[in-house]
């Protein structure tokens, strides 16, 4: 019966930290501990067994009990807190979500976040629609085209090719770059030309023949303010001006161009960034 008992605790106290084998382990403990009990007072095998398994059966008894109390605590408390939630509020941070709703007029911006500008939806008399294969030269506008007939217009201001220290210091999450390539900071500016709102905020860059799997840890790295990833979507003769990020050779970046697109857009700009 001592060896019995000191099984029992043993196995109690093994799982009584484990949420729903707690409620098991329990019931475990008390069997080893009566009897361990029963074996250390009609004196039967092993006096020292006898001992250590209801010692054992005890303490995993007492283990599980608080174990038990600290997850039903915080399951109720996960249920409480459920149930003060107003689900009919809408979300404030949505730079993918559905271009057609609209923000609840609580929203408020974050500091450094991009703000919208508002302006004429008029196109830069220089922009051009952007078509495979045709490169636009740098400080030109490249136009979007989405929802059939609605157009946004979008313009690279400035250019880092060589930012990778300062991403590097900005986050320490951003990653290092893999070898030959460096960090690019590019400033944007995105015009709403269409009757439909534009999500901005959804806008990617890539240099054009770096592979989309490479590109990626930078396009979500954290760059300095304003981040394009959080601009609001733009409604007619809006824009909005903001920094992306991507990976750039180390070498021959600056004659080479980006490749700009949009979920929503139908087309991929493809832009000069020297």
């Amino acid at each position: 019966m001592g060896i019995v008992s000191l099984i029992l605790g043993g196995l109690a106290l093994l799982f009584c930290w484990v949420p729903f084998l707690d409620v098991i382990t329990v019931f475990g403990a008390i069997a080893g501990l009566v009897l361990g009990l029963i074996a250390v007072f009609r004196k039967l095998g092993s006096r020292v067994l006898s001992l250590i398994g209801t010692i054992v059966s005890g303490l995993a008894f007492v283990l599980s009990v608080v174990f038990i109390i600290i997850y039903a605590v915080s399951f109720f408390s996960a249920l409480d807190s459920a149930s003060d939630y107003d689900y009919s509020s809408p979300s404030t941070s949505k730079p993918y979500g559905d271009p057609s709703e609209t923000d609840s007029p609580d929203d408020q911006a974050y500091p450094g976040d991009p703000t919208a500008v508002p302006g004429d939806p008029t196109p830069s008399a220089d922009a051009t629609v952007c078509t495979d294969g045709t490169a636009i030269a740098l400080g030109k506008a490249g136009i979007f085209t989405y929802d059939d007939e609605n157009q946004a217009e979008v313009t690279i201001n400035d250019v880092n090719l060589d930012a990778t220290d300062e991403m590097l210091n900005k986050n320490s999450l951003n990653e290092t770059p893999p070898d030959g390539y460096r960090y690019a900071i590019i400033s944007l500016t995105i015009k709403q030309l269409g009757n439909e709102p534009f999500p901005a905020g959804a806008t990617d860059v890539i240099f054009k023949g770096v592979a989309e799997d490479l590109a990626s840890p930078a396009q979500f790295a954290v760059v300095p303010e304003p981040w394009m990833l959080f601009a609001p979507n733009l409604t007619p003769g809006a824009s909005v001006t903001a920094n992306v990020s991507t990976y750039v050779p180390v070498s021959g970046a600056d004659t080479g161009s980006v490749l700009l697109s949009n979920y929503l857009a139908d087309n991929v700009c493809e832009m000069k960034v020297g």
